[in-house]
């Protein structure tokens, strides 16, 4: 094939996996788009170290030149580094001919998170919805979905301050004594409180790492039904019922001096076009 252009999600966490091993992601309408083609590497370092290690893993050579078309914001708990990667790797498979199961490439994805060093557990909740979209229970452990399920596809802002705050930094943190609050949190999943899951999440996260909490206040007073920190964040999540609502609580927020993305959850799988 001589060439593929990949879109994957992005998403937010319901379930963080640091302290128990059980993640859970949902996925947002903002994606990662790839267009790649047989040829050198690229030198974006992530990228280089992906394709190395699906070469090697595959015993093959690791000509396919990848390059971002369209890019999720970086280091703010959308899943960028997830998206990014899962891209490469259907980007590679297509290109090299190699046809293998979906929750396969999904396990791959984060043996090759893992290995390029964008990840400390895989993160295979997120690489789940951003192939499969609604919200994905996984065991990140074990590499396995445990459940994918439909969600209403409301509208959802997205606001940040520059800051920034990389996965990898948080490799030395012990999340042990988090493990009954998690398992707890899991048993909420299970009832179908994933959007509660998922700001209490970003709260535990964020009493630990810190949180914007004016943003999720201003967020609220917007009118927000719920609002909390993306995962380990730094960004600030709102949920809206109504896109002429969430439009106005963007430029309010952008008139405050935040980055702003305006978007929606989605049940939509990645894409992938042929040539």
């Amino acid at each position: 094939m001589s060439s593929v252009r990949v879109h994957c999600n992005s998403g937010i966490s319901a379930l963080s996996a640091f302290s128990t091993g059980y993640g859970a992601a949902v996925a947002l309408d903002l994606q990662m788009v790839v267009d790649a083609t047989e040829g050198k590497p690229p030198e974006d370092p992530a990228i280089a170290r992906t394709l190395e290690f699906l070469s090697e893993r595959f015993q093959t050579d690791n000509m396919v030149n990848v390059r971002v078309v369209e890019e999720i914001p970086q280091g703010i708990g959308l899943k960028s580094s997830s998206a990014l990667t899962l891209c490469v790797v259907e980007s590679f498979l297509r290109i090299k001919a190699i046809d293998i199961p979906t929750e396969s490439k999904l396990s791959l994805s984060a043996e090759a998170s893992l290995s390029n060093g964008t990840s400390i557990t895989g993160a295979f909740d997120d690489a789940a919805a951003s192939a499969l979209g609604g919200l994905c229970i996984t065991d990140n452990t074990g590499m396995r979905i445990i459940s994918r399920r439909q969600i209403e596809e409301n509208p959802v802002l997205i606001v940040h301050s520059p800051a920034r705050r990389k996965t990898s930094s948080l490799k030395d943190m012990d999340f042990s004594s988090l493990r009954k609050i998690y398992d707890d949190m899991f048993e909420m999943l299970g009832e179908g409180r994933w959007i509660e899951t998922a700001c209490l999440n970003g709260f535990v996260l964020g009493s630990l790492l810190g949180i914007d909490h004016r943003a999720v206040g201003e967020m609220f007073l917007q009118g927000a039904e719920y609002s909390s920190q993306c995962g380990k964040g730094p960004a600030v999540f709102g949920i809206f019922r109504d896109k002429d609502l969430a439009a106005r609580a963007s430029m309010h927020f952008s008139s405050e001096g935040y980055a702003t993305i305006l978007t929606r959850f989605t049940n939509s799988p990645m894409v992938v076009e042929l040539d």
